[in-house]
């Protein structure tokens, strides 16, 4: 009986983590790919970046990424994060509150494009 409650509690964030390994590795093979000079840095280094060149940014809805308004210079997407035509890696923590940051801030963005029809 209590074998099988730890396996129902572990199975899932097994699962979980494995989906993170994962999801993390192809940021970093992607941003080494895609960008031509990248480097190493944690949540608070990319949440600055972000702050900063947020209003040069536009949310594409087709890509569900944002872009650089040139499309040239800083984009998120697809797992490469870049800002001054720099790739940004992150370690594994910081990967996963990037991702929970962007789904909570895509959520927030596109909801305030909604209106209610009377």
């Amino acid at each position: 009986m209590i074998s099988i409650i730890i396996t129902c509690i572990i199975s899932p964030c097994l699962c979980l983590f494995l989906v993170g390994i994962v999801d993390w590795s192809m940021h970093i093979s992607q941003v080494k790919i895609f960008c031509d000079a990248y480097g190493y840095a944690d949540y608070k280094i990319f949440e600055k970046y972000f702050q900063k060149y947020l209003s040069e940014m536009t949310y594409d809805d087709s890509w569900h990424s944002f872009f650089a308004k040139d499309y040239s210079t800083h984009e998120i997407h697809a797992g490469i994060i870049r800002f001054e035509n720099k790739g940004m890696i992150l370690d594994f923590i910081s990967y996963l509150k990037f991702c929970y940051f962007m789904y909570k801030f895509k959520k927030a963005y596109t909801r305030k494009r909604i209106i209610k029809w009377k």
